[in-house]
């Protein structure tokens, strides 16, 4: 499992960073997110941040497997199999083939997820459960996160039954890349996150990440180990700095 890594990609930077949670190390389990970047011979890019859930048997696995699924779901649009404005048939994708990967019980795997695709000038951001995407595309900003501002024993995620209401999808059409930004966070992150700071946040380390990517580490670093002290979930970010880019 990674704990820091950077991509780069035709479509631009990729930070990836992970830190297991400090209940996790205490119960001796292992970090439970799975994170993935993946592109298609320059026709398109997607990364992914999942997030097993804690309470099930196999939800290390379960994340594995939704990270994995995205990186189809990739290659499915690009090849023209799925169009990327059919909400539907991306929904129905995902659930099946993540549960084509288990043979057991599905809700032993369970996990959230949160993914962006990037095809041609087309941006898709995904969720299920919780998590937050923060997105800013030709000045716009968009914002994929949870409602309740409390903790709940409901999580939505995937597992034996998937409420089609629970997967959230936004397609936004864009002329060009250039200046655009995109962050994933897993819930250890995003549940520390202040409501209405969000931007703010993405602006900061779109603008650090141009400049300066050994501070991005540092500071991503020093961060998590704050917010540890909050919560003791596995915590892990993904985040995009991305430019225009054409196949030639």
């Amino acid at each position: 499992m990674i704990n820091y890594d950077i991509s780069e990609t035709e479509y631009g930077k990729i930070f990836l960073y992970t830190r297991r949670g400090s209940n996790h190390v205490a119960a001796g389990l292992e970090n439970q997110d799975s994170l993935g970047v993946f592109t298609n011979k320059g026709k398109g890019i997607a990364f992914v941040a999942a997030d097993g859930v804690s309470s099930c048997s196999n939800s290390k696995q379960g994340s594995e497997f939704a990270v994995t699924v995205v990186s189809e779901l990739l290659d499915a649009i690009v090849c023209k199999e799925i169009n990327i404005e059919n909400e539907d048939a991306i929904k129905k994708f995902i659930v099946q083939s993540w549960k084509s990967r288990i043979s057991g019980n599905w809700n032993n795997y369970a996990t959230t997820l949160n993914f962006a695709i990037v095809i041609s000038n087309k941006v898709l951001l995904g969720k299920i459960g919780d998590g937050t995407i923060i997105a800013k595309l030709e000045g716009n900003n968009y914002l994929l996160r949870d409602e309740d501002s409390f903790y709940t024993t409901e999580t939505y995620a995937l597992g034996e039954a998937v409420l089609k209401a629970s997967i959230l999808l936004e397609v936004i059409k864009i002329d060009n890349l250039d200046n655009s930004g995109i962050i994933l966070m897993t819930d250890g992150i995003a549940k520390e996150i202040e409501p209405g700071s969000e931007y703010d946040f993405l602006d900061y380390i779109r603008q650090l990440g141009k400049s300066n990517e050994k501070q991005v580490e540092i500071e991503l670093k020093a961060w998590a180990q704050v917010l540890d002290t909050k919560n003791g979930d596995d915590k892990s970010i993904v985040i995009g700095i991305l430019e225009d880019y054409t196949d030639e």
